[in-house]
């Protein structure tokens, strides 16, 4: 792995995933047997310390604003905004935050797959998940991404998991076939670190 990840010259940095473009969003759906729900969340921000030379070392924290989540219907979107569900003006945050990773495996000369135990937080719930979170490392793309001269490397964070509503008290009064139990997330974000704030 340091072979692969040194030969590109990159070092550790801390990524922000603030997206200066507003592009990075999060996809999440309810599959119900009623009514299927797809929707959005785009308030993404948080930072990742990474290290190419030592992904294993990977911490940080990915933030997202539960006022930014929305569906195509906006009546469903105020719903899902209200005390009876994410209750987003008591719990304004979603976030997870690595603890440590477990287990690393490098899937090709920028990419690395990891997985990761960490803290997931939603309405005020914290439970500790696994997740399998993999980092592709582009050193010197920051600028091109960014559409500026701003000299830079980026990351990109993908993975996917399913929780239970229930384990974070959304309506849990709710029939299963009006909506789904399980909520699954998807997330491909990009996080910038300009050349200069690289860590020692």
């Amino acid at each position: 792995m340091l072979l692969l990840f040194g030969a590109s010259g990159g070092i550790a940095a801390e990524f922000d995933f603030r997206d200066p473009k507003g592009v990075n969003t999060i996809a999440f759906a309810l599959d119900s047997r009623l009514e299927p729900l797809r929707g959005l969340a785009s308030g993404i921000s948080g930072t990742l310390h990474f290290d190419p030379a030592d992904p294993g070392a990977t911490r940080g924290r990915i933030v997202v604003a539960a006022s930014s989540l929305f569906f195509p219907n906006q009546r469903m979107t105020e719903v899902l905004k209200s005390p009876d569900w994410l209750n987003i003006a008591e719990y304004p945050i979603i976030s997870f935050t690595f603890r440590d990773v477990l287990e690393t495996e490098t899937v090709d000369e920028n990419t690395v797959q990891l997985e990761v135990r960490g803290d997931f937080e939603l309405r005020g719930v914290v439970r500790e998940k696994v997740l399998p979170v993999q980092i592709t490392y582009l050193p010197g793309e920051l600028a091109e991404r960014v559409g500026d001269e701003t000299p830079g490397d980026l990351i990109v964070l993908r993975t996917d998991f399913v929780f239970s509503r229930l384990d974070y008290n959304i309506r849990t009064d709710l029939d299963f076939g009006q909506v789904a139990r399980d909520i699954r997330i998807d997330v491909a974000i990009a996080g910038g670190a300009p050349h200069g704030v690289q860590e020692p």
